[in-house]
């Protein structure tokens, strides 16, 4: 069964539940001066992410980094400066450096910043005007964040500085309170000497989180909104007060020590101990005490008798989160137990139907003290192979009465009348963390608190005309992307890049597809926490275009990078053989062309990024950031994360029947078929996993087989039986050397 109590988690079963976007590993970046013939630049610290910059540079690009089970677009700006020199880019000499030691010198060698000096001069605080820089990310999964940023300079600098937050993508901001009497923080340094000298320097024997410069906060991110950090110095004229530098920063999920459900930093606020979940030791957690108007810090304020089990969250919808015990994703419903002794269930029921308020019983089974309990709604009435309960009743996307009723068969504990609204796909309803309101969830928090609620779901987008093969030229059509929603803005992209709210071309009207294209489209509602729609995709494919297209398409690679085996830089091929496609040689009959091949069995589509495809060499990032893709690296396999690339997978019928489209993982696949120099047309290999879309497979993708559910699929490429065979023994045959 699935069930857990609130502190701490308890899973009773081997079930393994899908975990939320904001279950992945934190955002680490470090800064580093990229120029030749600084110092040791550039120096990155392990495992941090790196931005490199150069100094006074009129680009301080986007780029776009993994975490948190999404891709955070991060921008670096200085906003009201127009002079280049402001913008710092430092990296200390060895000689400063040794000041401070070896631990951790890669991160705090080098740092950017702004010189005060050049432009807006001395602030105060009060008077004078700030130098901003700020550090904008985009598409940061909404949840409860913990921010660390690390202000040291290996040289001289000690200024103080200011920090504030907008969650709101620029338009309000907090400050951030630091440890000095007016609310700032100073920047540390290491070395004696400057102008003025500190009072204080520090060496690596002093631990980061420790450094008086070291900022930490926590903040909350909603979807849809940007998160912009603003520094500024509170600077002086002499020239090591006039500055403000970060060497880096790192963004975790909020810790919750105790696991009651309330952050640390919300501990603190409300004066109960973040290390124990029952601050008052009298058996209700913090969370729930609070929620229940009572006080957490006395055991002589408690909440009185026995609470009423509720309904915490449920989903009507179930296609890619977690499955039952016998593999199969079904609707489920959560119920929680405020209590502090655990709840027997038996008799209690669960109905869909006011008629009839005892329609489903629990069997004996307990939710545990503060605790959860899932039960699955698949209409079997049959424990599952983890014993998990399963109701007699579906859960109705549409909208319907659902009430928990306790033994009697007539007291509700709990219950959504005359119907809870329309549900959405793999979006969860239910109560926020206090009990204050109903609300959806864009990441189901299944047997566990709920997490960042939204008022609203934005209707799924609608294409005029699905995806499709076209024969003729005359085939070009008008393509119409609507939502539902009213007021809801649609965004999309031909590039094979995901939209999302804040990027991709903005949807005007009717989109003309006169050759093969791909859409990508996803609706939002601007200025509100609703959750947008997911990504769809549509490929339009053109059968002659496909024939024809060139070997060097407009906007494409112009080459495969540089391979260090073949040990040169590999020419990109995106045309068929014109060879084959003209049937030079007259080996093919009427009926054989390449034009009644494609339309004789089904076409596979992926959608990607082009840079997950190809990259030319020239346009490779310095720093190392994102410059692994299929064709340009095909034979790496690590780091995971960036190897396997999310794209999206249209199975297109050439009869116009029901194909499908999935969003999946995809790289190279093979051994020496992966080495340009032998094949330069690679296979690929499809992982369908909750990362991407849906966890397995399910079509009759061979009619003649039994088996109709995939967790992989290979593309294959056929290495030595195929026209793209390069190869690499003289005297062997490939299918290429009959057409010499």
């Amino acid at each position: 069964m699935i069930m857990s109590s609130f502190p701490p988690l308890l899973l009773l079963s081997s079930l393994i539940i899908a975990l939320s976007a904001a279950s992945h590993g934190a955002l680490q970046v470090d800064f580093n001066r990229t120029e030749a013939g600084v110092d040791r630049a550039p120096d990155n610290q392990g495992p941090f992410k790196r931005y490199d910059a150069t100094h006074q540079s009129a680009s301080f690009p986007t780029e776009d980094y993994s975490a948190f089970g999404a891709r955070i677009l991060f921008t670096p700006s200085f906003p009201n400066t127009s002079n280049l020199n402001v913008r710092q880019v430092i990296n200390r000499s060895s000689a400063s450096d040794a000041a401070w030691g070896t631990t951790n010198l890669d991160l705090l060698t080098d740092w950017i910043g702004c010189d005060t000096r050049i432009q807006n001069g001395p602030y105060s605080g009060s008077s004078g005007t700030p130098t901003y820089l700020t550090l904008t990310f985009e598409d940061l999964p909404a949840g409860n964040y913990e921010w660390n940023s690390y202000h040291h300079d290996t040289a001289n600098i000690h200024s103080d500085f200011q920090v504030e937050i907008s969650t709101d993508g620029g338009a309000t901001y907090t400050a951030i309170a630091g440890p000095n009497a007016d609310n700032t923080f100073s920047i540390t340094d290491s070395s004696s000497g400057g102008t003025p000298a500190s009072s204080q320097t520090y060496d690596d024997s002093t631990l980061l989180a420790d450094l008086p410069s070291t900022v930490q906060f926590d903040f909350a991110a909603t979807l849809n909104q940007p998160v912009v950090i603003r520094f500024a110095a509170r600077s002086t004229a002499e020239a090591d007060r006039a500055f403000f530098l970060i060497n880096g920063f790192q963004i975790d999920l909020a810790k919750d020590t105790d696991g009651d459900g309330l952050t640390d930093t919300e501990e603190a606020s409300t004066g109960t101990n973040p290390a124990l979940a029952d601050s008052d030791n009298d058996g209700f957690n913090d969370r729930i005490e609070i929620r229940e108007s009572t006080n957490p810090n006395s055991a002589a304020s408690r909440p009185a008798g026995l609470l009423p089990l509720y309904i915490n969250e449920f989903l009507a919808s179930n296609e890619r989160e977690a499955e039952d015990g016998n593999e199969q994703r079904n609707d489920w419903i959560e119920i929680a137990n405020p209590n502090n002794t655990p709840v027997s269930l038996l008799n209690y029921h669960l109905t869909d139907d006011p008629e009839n308020l005892s329609k489903w019983s629990f069997p004996n089974i307990s939710i545990p003290a503060n605790g959860f309990l899932v039960v699955f709604a698949s209409q079997n009435d049959t424990p599952d192979a983890q014993g998990n309960p399963h109701t007699n009743f579906r859960l109705s996307s549409d909208g319907e009465f659902l009430a928990l009723v306790k033994p009697d068969g007539v007291s509700v504990d709990d219950l959504f009348s005359p119907a809870y609204p329309e549900q959405f796909t793999d979006r969860s309803y239910g109560r926020d963390a206090t009990r204050n309101g109903l609300f959806f969830f864009a990441q189901p928090t299944l047997a566990t608190v709920n997490g960042p609620a939204s008022d609203g779901v934005v209707q799924d987008t609608n294409f005029s005309r699905d995806r499709a093969l076209l024969t003729n030229a005359s085939d070009s059509f008008e393509l119409a992307i609507t939502s539902g929603t009213p007021g809801a803005e649609i965004r999309y992209t031909t590039n094979g890049s995901l939209p999302t709210p804040s990027s991709g071309i903005v949807y005007t009207g009717p989109i003309n597809i006169s050759t093969t294209t791909n859409i990508r489209a996803i609706a939002h509602l601007p200025g509100t926490n609703w959750i947008p729609t997911n990504v769809d995709t549509h490929s339009y494919i053109f059968v002659d275009d496909v024939a024809q297209q060139p070997d060097l398409p407009p906007g494409w690679a112009s080459d495969w990078g540089f391979d260090d085996q073949v040990e040169e830089i590999i020419t990109a091929d995106y045309g068929m053989d014109q060879r084959v496609v003209n049937d030079d040689l007259s080996l093919r009959g009427p009926g054989y062309s390449i034009r009644e091949a494609l339309l004789d069995i089904p076409s596979v589509s992926l959608t990607l990024r082009q840079r997950d495809i190809a990259i030319a060499e020239s346009d490779k990032t310095a720093n190392g950031n994102d410059n692994i893709s299929l064709y340009g690296t095909p034979r790496a396999r690590t780091p995971k994360e960036e190897v396997e690339k999310l794209a999206s997978i249209e199975y297109i019928l050439p009869d116009g029947s029901q194909g499908f489209q999935e969003d999946i993982i995809v790289e190279t696949h093979g051994n020496s078929s992966r080495t340009p120099f032998r094949m330069q047309k690679h296979s690929l290999r499809v992982s369908f996993t909750t990362r991407a879309g849906i966890g397995k497979l399910r079509y009759d993708l061979f009619p003649d087989s039994p088996v109709d559910e995939f967790n992989k699929l290979v593309l294959r490429a056929c290495f030595t039986d195929s026209w793209a065979l390069n190869t690499w023994a003289v005297a062997r045959y490939r299918p290429n050397d009959s057409l010499l």
